[in-house]
C-alpha cells in the first residue's frame, strides 16, 4: 500500500440479503476483572527503611551536639514505633480490585430491497486505582437501500458520549516513595500529615474535594453509495462528518498541601476548565473498471479523488481563591492567575487524486501500479503537493507447467515484488506559516506589537519513505502449514525534525525536513495444524519482525540537537538522543564506566581515547547498543474440540538494550528521605578496598549516565488464554436462540524478563479476566 497516506487500496464487502421480514436480535456482554500488580514495587519496609536512613546519615548532625541528641530523639521514636509493629503499607492504599461491563445490543433485519439496524451499548470501565472510572454512551441506526440489483445507498449516523474522572488518589510514584513507619492516619481516623522530611500524605489529597473530570461527545454521519452500472464498470462514493465536544473540568481544593506555603486566601484553590470543539469531514469518489477474460486473466483499474477537512478550537479559563473545599463553582472563585486565557485553534485541509492499476494473466503473472498526488494546507507554499508513485508484480509459481506433479502437495506459492513511495504528516498545522501574537507589553504610540510565535518555512515539505519488498507466499497439504516472508528496505528522505532557533527570533524552534533514514528488515508469519479433522484441531503459529535503522545523513541543524541533548543530559533522567551518521536513531550512547574505585568509592570513567578519568564528561559516550529488539514477536496456539476453543498468545521481545532507570533513581541514586528499592543495600563501598558495584550508600546524588546501568532485555509474557464454547444447535433451538456462546479471557498472566524494573509508576499495571457472553435470536 502505498501514497500519501499509505492506502490506495479498497475492499468492498457485500453481506448477502436477508430473507423477506427477517428481523434478528444479537446481545454481547462482557465483563472484566483486573487486579493491581504490585510485585513489581520491591520496597523497603519499616525496619529497612529506617536502617537505610541511618546509614545514609540522616540522623548524623557531624560538628554539631545540640543537633546530634534532636536527632538521635527522632531515631529512637520511629525505632520505638517500628519495634512495635508499625509498617505501613503504603502501595495498597490507592490500589482496588476492579470490575468493568460492557453491554451491546443490535436489532437488525430488512427485506431485498432495505436493511435496517439499530445498536445501543453502554460500557462501564473502572481502572484498578480507587474511584476512576470511563463510562461509554452509543447509539446507531444503520439504512441501507437497494435499487433493483445495480444502486446500493446506505447511511450510518452514530452518537456517542464518554464521561470519565481521574482517581483522586494522585500518581502512584508518591505511593511508592512514602515512609512504612509512618502512620497514615491519626487517632481520630484524619490523614496523617505530620510527615517525616516534610512529604506530603497523598491520601489527605485523596480526602480533599478535589478533582479531575472530562468527557466528549461525538456525533458522526457516514453516506456511502455504489453503482454497478455493468459487469465492467462501477462507481462508488463515500463521506462522512464528525462533529465533536469535549470538557475537562480540574479543581485544586484549598486545602490542598499544594498551598501549604501561601498565606493569602485568595489565591488559594484554583479551577481549570477546558471546552474543545471540532468538525471534520472526508470524501472521496471512485471509478472502477474490471475485465475478466475466459483464461482467467484480469485487468482492473481504479481512479478517485478524495478531499478531507479538520478543524478544532479549545478555550481555557482558569481561576483561583475558593474558600470552601467544597464548592468549586467557578463563580466563587476569588480572581484570576496572573496568566491570561487562552485558546488553541488547528485547522488542516488536504486534496488528492490518485490512478491504479492492475493486471493478472491467466492467474500466473501480476503487475499493477498506483499513481497519487496530494496536496496538504500543513506545508510550505512551495512545496503543497506531494506525488507519490508504486509498483508491483507477482509470480504464481504454482500454475506453471514446470510445477504439474507436484501441484497436488501445493495450495500456494508466489512470489512478489514493489517499490513505491509514502508520505507522512508528523507535526501540528500551521508549522509552515509564521505566526504573531499581540502583546500589551509591547505597546507603542500607534498600537500594540506582536511577536513571532512560530517561524514559517514555505519550502517545508513531505517526508517521504522510498519502499522496497519482496515476498514469499507459500501454503502446503490443505492449508496445513502456511508461510508469509517479506524482506524490505526503506529510504527515508526529508525527515521531520524540530529545528532549534536563534532566540534573536522569538521562538526556540520550528519544523523543517532535517535528514535522510534507511529502514531494512525481515518480517515473517508461520502457522500450520498439527492436527485437524471434524472435531479436533490444533494449530501453532509465530510471527516475528527483525528491524534495523539508520541515519544516512545528517546536516547541521541535527548536530545542534545533539548539542543541546548534550547540554541538558544532567537534567533528564533517561538519556537522550545523539545523532550520527552511520548510527541508529534509538542508539543508546553512554559513557563507559570501569566501575567504583575501591579506594575512594567514586565513580571511574573511561574517556573515549581509552583514559581513564574522575571527571564525567557527556562527550565522551560512546555507542552501547540498542534500544529497539533484534527480534519482536510473538507465538500462539489454538485447540478446537467439539465447540471448545484454547487460544494462547505468547509475546517476545529479544536483544534490546535499556537503561534501568529504577537503579539508576531508587537504588544507587535514591534520596533517603523516600522509600527505596530493595536492592539500595545490595553491593555497596563502605571503605577503602572494597571492590563493589554501587558507591556509598551515603552518597545520594544521582548517578551519571554510564553503562554501568545499561541491560539487555530479554522479555517473555503470556498475554493472553482464551476459553470459549459455542453451544450447539441442539441447545440453542429449544431456547429459542439462533447462536450462543461464551467465554473466559485472562491477560497479562505471567511476566518473565531479564531485567528488574518498575513499571507503571504514576498508574497501576494489572492482570485478570473478562467473561464473554454472545447471543442471536
Amino acid at each position: 500500500m502505498y501514497g500519501s497516506k499509505a492506502a490506495n487500496g479498497v475492499i468492498v464487502i457485500t453481506r448477502k440479503p436477508l430473507a423477506e421480514s427477517t428481523l434478528r436480535v444479537q446481545y454481547n456482554f462482557t465483563g472484566n476483572l483486573q487486579t493491581p500488580i504490585l510485585s513489581d514495587y520491591d520496597v523497603l519496609n519499616a525496619k529497612e527503611k529506617l536502617l537505610y536512613e541511618q546509614m545514609a546519615g540522616l540522623y548524623d548532625a557531624i560538628g554539631n551536639i545540640e543537633e546530634q541528641y534532636k536527632l538521635d530523639e527522632l531515631y529512637n521514636q520511629r525505632y520505638k514505633a517500628v519495634m512495635a509493629g508499625q509498617n505501613s503499607d503504603w502501595l495498597a492504599q490507592p490500589a482496588r480490585t476492579s470490575f468493568s461491563h460492557d453491554h451491546s445490543l443490535r436489532i437488525y433485519g430488512g427485506s431485498q430491497n432495505l436493511r435496517y439496524e439499530l445498536t445501543g451499548r453502554f460500557a462501564d470501565t473502572k481502572g484498578v486505582m480507587k474511584e476512576d472510572y470511563r463510562k461509554r454512551y452509543n447509539l446507531g441506526f444503520k439504512l441501507d437501500y437497494f435499487v433493483s440489483n445495480s444502486i446500493q445507498i446506505s447511511n450510518r449516523t452514530t452518537y456517542a458520549e464518554i464521561s470519565a474522572q481521574n482517581t483522586p488518589y494522585g500518581s502512584f510514584a508518591e505511593y511508592v516513595q512514602m515512609n512504612p513507619y509512618e502512620r497514615m492516619y491519626n487517632d481520630d481516623g484524619t490523614p496523617n500529615i505530620d510527615l517525616a522530611w516534610e512529604l506530603n500524605n497523598p491520601l489527605y489529597e485523596a480526602s480533599l474535594g478535589s478533582y479531575s473530570r472530562n468527557g466528549t461527545n461525538t456525533f458522526t454521519n457516514i453516506t456511502d453509495f455504489r453503482w454497478d452500472i455493468n459487469n465492467m464498470f462501477r462507481i462508488a462514493g463515500h463521506f462522512n462528518i464528525t462533529s465533536e465536544m469535549g470538557w475537562s473540568d480540574i479543581f485544586v481544593s484549598p486545602k490542598s498541601r499544594t498551598y501549604k506555603n501561601e498565606t493569602d486566601l485568595t489565591k488559594k484553590g484554583s479551577s481549570t476548565q477546558v471546552n474543545s470543539d471540532g468538525t471534520s469531514y472526508n470524501g472521496n469518489i471512485v471509478g472502477t473498471f474490471n475485465k475478466v477474460f475466459s483464461d482467467e486473466s484480469l485487468i482492473s483499474a481504479n481512479a478517485g479523488w478524495e478531499i478531507n477537512h479538520s478543524k478544532m478550537s479549545s478555550k481555557t479559563m482558569q481561576a483561583i481563591g475558593f474558600f470552601n473545599d467544597k464548592n468549586s463553582y467557578i463563580g466563587n472563585a476569588a480572581g484570576y492567575p496572573n496568566d491570561k486565557p487562552y485558546g488553541n485553534l488547528a485547522e488542516s485541509a488536504d486534496v488528492g487524486a490518485f490512478v491504479t492499476g492492475n493486471l493478472s494473466w491467466r492467474n500466473r503473472y501480476f503487475a499493477d501500479g498506483t499513481w497519487r498526488v496530494t496536496g496538504s494546507s500543513q506545508f510550505g507554499e512551495n512545496n503543497r503537493y506531494g506525488h507519490f508513485w508504486s509498483g508491483g508484480l507477482g509470480w504464481n509459481v504454482l500454475n506453471e507447467p514446470f510445477m504439474k506433479d507436484i501441484k497436488r502437495h501445493f495450495d500456494l506459492f508466489k512470489l512478489r515484488g514493489s517499490a513505491g513511495y509514502t508520505g507522512k504528516v508528523s507535526f501540528s498545522p500551521f508549522q509552515a506559516m509564521t505566526m504573531y501574537q499581540y502583546s500589551n507589553e509591547y505597546e507603542y504610540k500607534y498600537g500594540i506589537g506582536a511577536i513571532p510565535l512560530t517561524i514559517g518555512n514555505v519550502d517545508l515539505c513531505w517526508e517521504r519513505t522510498m519502499t522496497y519488498n519482496v515476498g514469499l507466499d507459500f501454503s502446503m497439504f490443505g492449508n496445513r502449514l502456511n508461510l508469509v516472508v517479506d524482506a524490505y528496505l526503506r529510504n527515508t528522505t526529508d525527515l521531520l525534525l524540530d529545528q532549534s532557533k536563534a532566540p534573536s527570533t522569538g521562538v526556540t524552534t520550528a519544523t523543517a525536513n532535517l535528514g535522510e533514514m534507511q529502514n531494512k528488515g525481515l518480517e515473517l508469519q508461520l502457522d500450520g495444524y498439527i492436527i485437524r479433522n471434524n472435531n479436533f484441531s490444533w494449530k501453532l503459529g509465530a510471527m516475528g519482525a527483525m528491524n534495523r535503522n539508520q541515519i544516512t545523513k545528517i546536516n547541521k541543524a541535527l548536530e545542534e540537537i545533539n548539542k543541546e541533548n548534550q547540554e541538558m543530559a544532567s537534567t533528564s533522567l533517561t538519556p537522550l538522543p545523539q545523532y550520527a551518521e552511520g548510527e541508529s536513531v534509538t542508539a543508546l550512547k553512554l559513557v563507559r564506566s570501569a566501575g567504583i574505585d575501591p579506594a575512594t568509592g567514586r565513580e571511574i570513567y573511561i574517556k573515549r581515547d581509552g583514559t581513564l578519568t574522575f571527571k564525567y564528561d557527556p562527550a565522551d559516550r560512546v555507542l552501547i547498543g540498542d534500544t529497539e529488539p533484534i527480534y519482536n514477536g510473538n507465538f500462539s496456539t489454538s485447540i478446537y474440540w467439539k465447540g471448545f476453543s484454547l487460544y494462547a498468545f505468547v509475546n517476545c521481545r529479544l536483544g534490546a538494550w535499556i537503561y534501568n532507570t529504577t537503579r539508576v533513581s531508587k537504588v544507587e541514586g535514591s534520596d533517603p528521605n523516600y522509600n527505596a528499592d530493595q536492592r539500595v543495600f545490595d553491593d555497596r563501598w563502605k571503605q577503602p578496598g572494597d571492590v563493589a558495584l554501587y558507591k556509598n550508600i551515603a552518597d545520594s546524588s544521582r548517578p551519571e549516565q554510564t553503562d554501568r546501568f545499561a541491560e539487555l532485555e530479554n522479555t517473555f509474557t503470556l498475554g493472553t488464554l482464551n476459553l470459549s464454547y459455542q453451544f450447539p444447535e441442539s441447545v440453542c433451538k429449544p431456547l429459542h436462540v439462533r447462536n450462543m456462546r461464551v467465554g473466559i479471557n485472562f491477560t497479562d498472566i505471567l511476566r518473565l524478563s531479564s531485567v528488574k524494573i518498575e513499571r507503571g509508576t504514576d498508574y497501576l499495571y494489572s492482570q485478570g479476566f473478562e467473561m464473554n457472553f454472545s447471543a442471536t435470536f
